[in-house]
């Protein structure tokens, strides 16, 4: 009888995957607490720049953020396979969250401008209409398949 020993390598601590992640997290933590300390520190100058428009920007950051937090989970190949209703319900929410985010992010330009402030159509406006366009195709390719000669 002939035994044959197959290498077996010991799995890695943290995995790269998860370090990146760990990497990215500490990132963000640090541009929230230094750049965006005006959201808990309500005594800060750049609040007088917000009043008018503090409203808006509620619904219009928490639809962002769950638009950019859950976007790319729609691109697990294995979150699709073995969660497919997780799946749904996470591209839905996406769908929402850009269809609510870019329109009030425009109307807060535009008011801004009303104001006095100027015009600015930047990268991240014309990303965010592009969303707003390529949504509801991505809903329609969920709901229906992709259309004929698209692969």
């Amino acid at each position: 009888m002939a035994t044959s020993s197959i290498a077996v390598r010991p799995a890695p601590i943290v995995r790269p995957k998860y370090f990146l992640f760990g990497i990215v997290a500490l990132m963000v933590g640090y541009v929230v607490f230094h750049n965006e300390s005006f959201l808990w520190n309500r005594q800060d100058p750049s609040w007088q720049h917000y009043h008018p428009f503090r409203w808006w920007l509620l619904p219009h950051g928490l639809a962002g953020a769950s638009a950019l937090l859950l976007g790319p989970l729609q691109f697990s190949d294995r979150l699709r396979q073995r969660f497919t209703k997780f799946h749904r319900v996470v591209g839905r929410i996406y769908i929402f969250g850009a269809l609510v985010a870019a329109p009030l992010g425009a109307y807060i330009q535009y008011f801004e401008e009303r104001m006095g402030g100027p015009r600015s159509l930047d990268d991240p406006q014309l990303r965010g209409r592009a969303g707003v366009c390529r949504s509801p195709s991505d809903w329609r390719s969920d709901r229906l398949g992709p259309k004929p000669g698209n692969h």
